[in-house]
């Protein structure tokens, strides 16, 4: 998770604009939070990756039930999927400053 959240700060700070779904834990946190559930948490995920022009994966996701369902997905969308942080990095200069906040 730390993995996770510290690299979608790097794609901010890159120009990108992530949505980091380990950042979705705070809501469990609430007191309402507690009648959420981890298939709540991967559909909330999913319906913001239809949205996405990207998916970053990033290391361990072979070991994400989650994950793999998100890269399953991206494909049936036709959405990119990178693997490494240059790949993102050169995606987001490839696209230019009109698309400065992608959103990945």
């Amino acid at each position: 998770m730390r993995e996770g959240i510290e690299m979608g700060a790097v794609v901010q700070v890159r120009g990108g604009a992530p949505y980091v779904p380990w950042l979705d834990h705070d809501l469990l946190l609430q007191p309402i939070g507690c009648r959420l559930t981890v298939e709540d948490m991967y559909e909330s995920s999913l319906a913001w990756l239809e949205v996405a022009d990207a998916l970053y994966v990033v290391r361990g996701w072979e070991n994400s039930k989650g994950t793999k369902a998100e890269i399953e997905v991206a494909k049936a969308l036709g959405i990119p999927i990178f693997y490494s942080l240059e790949e993102v990095s050169q995606y987001i200069e490839r696209e230019g400053k009109k698309y400065a906040n992608r959103r990945i």
